[in-house]
């Protein structure tokens, strides 16, 4: 080291003269030997390279902190500092250096770089979630802004949709016997409800679809369903069906339910390329604290999971959206998801979609549990139609279609009170003639 082996000496100060050190080396003075008997394992190559660069450097100062084992065997934090002594041509002669004991301020150092590095942590954790919590309500204000536009347009357009209809009906009445006038009007109407279902599409996303919902088992529902899904899919891509881990009911639309699992399902199917597998789960869920937009609560959890191309980002972004569809024209409208998004929103329910490209994707539909026993009896039959002469009330703001319906309604043998309470018309009986 360039200095001899009695020059390196430190003296002894504070605890380590109070039993921090073994009795046998209370003395003020130490050769470096008797110090390194001390040292922790880790702690000897630094306090040599320490003292070497005291001997070669111009002010020789010496400084570092080290862990030495106490009689007790165990390590205490000391700082160990002093100066070189050079003689004339410079020449290291000796190192006088001193011993303080730093441990408590040294574990409390420690502590509160831990504090600090935990504080970071939860700072940075905080940031991400509001920044996640920023984008998740910009998105949710976007799917609003969109739904309420799609939603006006959507009912404009089904009232004229129920004009064309209907009249539609009431030609056919009176052409029955012009076979290729006939032909025509039903060309005419199947374009009418082809136009109908995309404006229910465009109602179920804006949230305005009108909804019969009943406690419903979803266990059930899936068993129920399981074969009409598969006849859905090729034999190259496999379904399992999960649902040993659901109790629970849920109040939801039993119908609505049912498209929308399928409208998930045809979208897992065109997300895998040749083969593949598509399950779809049903468990009990409890979220304890707020994860990924959902609140806390008891929630009966629906998943369709894929092991397809998964999506970017981008994609993901905009999945909801009416008419957004990554297909090839005509493959498509891009309603699906945006119908599947409408119907959970509407029966207070949440989504939540796990994806990446190349590992697949997973929807998982969030509803809230409910409490009441199971209602919906498939053994019901339907009430029987009427077949005219009762009294029915119209009340319709638009004219077109008040009109319309009162006068579909009377061909058909119906005594029709129509009511204009906003223009304070008296109501009026219509009748057939």
């Amino acid at each position: 080291m360039g200095v001899g082996r009695d020059h390196v000496t430190h003296q002894r100060r504070r605890a380590f003269r109070q039993g921090g050190v073994a009795q046998q080396d209370a003395e003020d003075t130490w050769p470096f030997e008797r110090l390194a008997c001390h040292l922790h394992p880790e702690d000897g190559a630094r306090l040599r390279e320490s003292i070497q660069t005291a001997t070669r450097s111009e002010s020789g100062r010496h400084e570092i902190e080290i862990r030495l084992r106490t009689a007790d065997g165990q390590y205490r934090w000391a700082l160990s500092s002093g100066r070189c002594e050079f003689d004339a041509n410079g020449k290291p002669l000796r190192l006088p250096g001193v011993l303080v004991d730093i441990h408590e301020r040294k574990i409390a150092e420690d502590g509160l770089l831990k504090l600090m590095q935990t504080l970071e942590e939860r700072v940075a954790k905080a940031v991400s979630a509001r920044v996640e919590a920023e984008e998740r309500f910009r998105q949710a204000q976007k799917l609003e802004a969109i739904g309420n536009l799609t939603g006006g347009v959507a009912y404009d357009f089904n009232n004229v949709l129920q004009i064309i209809s209907a009249n539609l009906q009431l030609i056919e009445l009176k052409t029955k016997d012009n076979p290729e006038l006939t032909r025509r009007l039903r060309v005419v109407g199947d374009a009418v409800t082809r136009g109908g279902k995309l404006a229910s599409q465009m109602l179920a996303f804006a949230r305005r679809q009108p909804l019969n919902p009943a406690v419903v088992n979803p266990a059930k529902l899936i068993d129920d369903i399981a074969e009409f899904l598969q006849r859905a899919l090729p034999e190259s891509i496999k379904l399992k069906m999960a649902t040993a881990r659901a109790s629970w009911n849920l109040f939801v639309d039993w119908h609505q339910l049912e498209n929308a699992l399928l409208n998930l399902v045809i979208n897992s199917r065109d997300a895998i390329a040749e083969s593949g597998n598509i399950r779809v789960e049903v468990e009990d869920a409890t979220i304890g604290d707020a994860n990924a937009g959902i609140p806390a609560g008891d929630y009966v959890k629906l998943t369709v999971i894929d092991d397809g191309a998964g999506m970017p980002e981008n994609v993901k972004a905009r999945m909801f959206e009416p008419f957004y569809s990554t297909k090839a024209e005509g493959q498509g409208t891009g309603l699906g998801l945006s119908m599947v998004f409408g119907f959970v929103s509407q029966s207070a329910g949440f989504v939540d979609v796990q994806t990446a490209l190349g590992k697949g994707t997973s929807v998982a539909l969030y509803f809230p549990r409910c409490m009441e026993a199971e209602t919906r009896d498939t053994s019901l039959a339907r009430p029987r139609a009427s077949r005219g002469g009762e009294v029915i009330l119209v009340v319709e703001d638009d004219a077109n279609v008040r009109l319309t319906t009162i006068d579909m309604l009377a061909q058909l043998g119906y005594k029709v009170l129509s009511a204009l309470e906003a223009l304070g018309v008296k109501a009026v009986y219509h009748t057939r003639t």
